[in-house]
Parts: structure tokens; sequence; C-alpha cells
């Protein structure tokens, strides 16, 4: 644009809208405690072009207006259905969780928990639980792209480079498919230990293993001379997408210990330190 050229510019716009509302239920009736509930989400993803100037040739410096190609309008609802049930005993509490929900562009799913707590004595609590986890690909995931143009030292061209929609032939072309859900397991053993009537420690292990885990890609420019020819033909140079790429594993303890009192005017004091380690590993 030259002498012409802005020095500001409106990129555009970005805009998310999410609507949830719940109905729940619960009961008791003696040691047993009954819980459960409906849950309808509505969401909706959008992104405007910004004006001519901001993507016309190498675009506004830094980050490139979205063109008219980037614009979209996504949504998506979801229905779901859940229950909890607890049992307590002298010593022993039982409790059993399950959600159902069903995604208009995922299909459904359904995840359960269960847990488990067992006072050896008086101060000394046990407890472990097991649960499965379920992500549906967020929408900016699904739909975000935004491409800037750069100068080719080669051709002397502009060539674009950026981030496309899984499902863009680009995309496509250099191994993109349709992202699916990630999945999850977790695992947790520990326990709480009062030591005095103010003293307080908390221990837990924890295991938490994702499946199918959504990340960016990085910049790739094709491999393959069918790869290369359509990247040419897009006059594409770099393109990255997001992808089910990586599983990881994390596993940790947390500790805390606790410190609470109440003084002769009722007012409280309570003390507390936390300690978290965790390790991950990912797998591509």
């Amino acid at each position: 644009l030259g002498s012409f050229s802005p020095t500001s510019f409106d990129n555009g716009k970005l805009s998310f809208i999410q609507n949830t509302t719940n109905f729940d239920l619960r009961k008791s009736f003696g040691s047993v405690g009954l819980a459960g509930g409906l849950e309808y989400r509505y969401e909706n993803y959008q992104i405007k072009s910004g004006e001519l100037a901001s993507y016309t040739g190498s675009g506004s410096q830094g980050f490139a207006g979205f063109k008219p190609e980037n614009e979209t309008d996504s949504d998506r609802n979801s229905y779901a259905l859940y229950a909890n049930i607890t049992q307590k005993f002298d010593t022993l509490s039982l409790e059993g969780a399950a959600r159902y929900e069903d995604y208009s562009d995922f299909g459904s799913t359904t995840n359960i928990k269960v847990a488990l707590g067992y006072k050896i004595v008086p101060e000394l609590l046990l407890r472990t639980t097991a649960s499965t986890g379920f992500r549906a690909p967020s929408l900016a995931q699904i739909s975000y792209s935004q491409t800037s143009s750069f100068a080719d030292t080669v051709t002397n061209k502009l060539s674009t480079q950026g981030t496309f929609t899984p499902n863009h032939e680009v995309a496509q072309a250099l191994g993109a498919r349709e992202l699916t859900a990630e999945t999850s397991k977790h695992f947790t053993v520990g326990g709480v230990y009062k030591m005095t009537e103010n003293v307080s420690m908390m221990l837990d292990f924890f295991y938490t293993e994702v499946d199918d885990r959504i990340n960016l890609s990085n910049e790739l420019k094709g491999s393959s001379p069918e790869q290369i020819q359509l990247l040419a033909e897009n006059n594409v140079a770099k393109a990255r997408f997001f992808n089910n790429a990586i599983k990881t594993e994390t596993k940790g303890v947390d500790f805390k210990l606790k410190y609470s009192t109440i003084f002769q005017n009722k007012s409280k004091l309570n003390v507390s330190a936390w300690y978290n380690y965790s390790k991950n590993k990912l797998f591509f």
C-alpha cells in the first residue's frame, strides 16, 4: 500500500457464546443420597473478516487481518443426563456417578466415576477414585483459520502460510483428519490423617491418561510430489492445523498440611501449605 498504508487496522473479530441450562434434583433417604439432572448447552463461534487493508498484500505486520475466506459461523448443541448415588456406613462410604451426553456434531458418550472411602480409625480416612472422561473438540479448534502473505525469496511473489481448518483441502493433503473427541482415564488413591484437633494432613497420588489429545501441528511444507503440487496450486508455502496427535500420561502427588483454630472471640485462623509434583509423558 506504500505511502497510503494506514497506521492502524481493523483485523476482524472473534466471538464465542456458550449458554448452559441445568435442572438438578437431590434427595437423601437415610444413609443413601441420590442426585441427578439434565443439561442443555448451546455454543456459537464466529470469525468476522477485517478491513481490506489488513490483509491486502502482506497485510498488517505482526498479525494480518482475517480474510473473507477465514469467516465462519459455526454452532453446536448438546444434551446431557447425569446421576449420582452415595451410600454411607459407619466406616465405609461408596459413590457412583454416570453422565450420558449427546452432541449434535459428535454423537454420544457415556462416562462413569466410582469412589470409595474407608475410615480405619476415626483419625485416618483412606480414599480412592476411578473415572473416565470425554472432551469434544472446541468449535475454535474445528473452525479457526488465519493466514498471512509473505514474500517468497525464490519466486519474489507473495505466498500464503498460516493455520487452516482440518477439513481444508490443503490440511487434508498434509494428513489432517476430522477432529475426534479426547478421551481420558483417571485414578487416585490417598487419604486424610487428623494428627491433632487442629492439624490435619492430606496425601493423594493420581494418574491421568488422555488419548487423542488435540494440538496444533508444526508448519508443514509437504514432502511428497502430490502435497507439494497441491500447496503450489493454492499458493501456500506452509500450513498448520489442529489434529488428534498426542497421548499423554500424567502422574504425581498432592500434599496438603492444614492448621486451623478458633479463638475465644469466635474468630478463625486457617493456615495451609500445599505441594504438588507432576510428571508428564507424551506419546506421538
